[in-house]
């Protein structure tokens, strides 16, 4: 659609996020201002440790990077029994400090944070 619409003029980075935002059904605004108009780059430190008695695995994330917090939607990858399968499971931190709890019958191998890259930031996550 962008494309088609914009095919050999200019376009400004808001007629961008227009398309995107008409495409997708969701106000973009949030994500254009954080990337594209602020200088930096989260920075995350964080830890998981799994509680038996509850059945969750408790995480910890602290946002360090100077400024307003980042809103930043990640994926944990979770292994059990060091197998090659990883479940997948979704969190969005957007405050400086944040707490997440995901059940889990049984205690992980590891936990990993942003398993597949997909997020632009300096993060260190461990088993606490």
């Amino acid at each position: 659609d962008y494309y088609r619409r914009y095919r050999d003029i200019n376009a400004s980075t808001d007629d961008f996020r227009q398309v995107m935002e008409e495409n997708s059904g969701r106000e973009l605004s949030w994500f254009f201002e954080q990337w594209l108009k602020r200088a930096g780059s989260p920075v995350i430190e964080g830890g998981w440790h799994y509680n038996p008695a509850t059945k969750r695995i408790e995480i910890e994330l602290t946002q360090m990077q100077p400024g307003d917090p980042y809103r930043l939607p990640l994926e944990v990858g979770i292994r059990i029994d060091n197998t090659a399968a990883i479940k997948i499971e979704k969190i969005e931190i957007t405050q400086r400090q944040q707490r997440f709890e995901i059940t889990l019958d049984k205690e992980p191998s590891s936990v990993a944070l942003d398993p597949n890259t997909l997020v632009l930031m300096e993060a260190r996550f461990i088993n606490r």
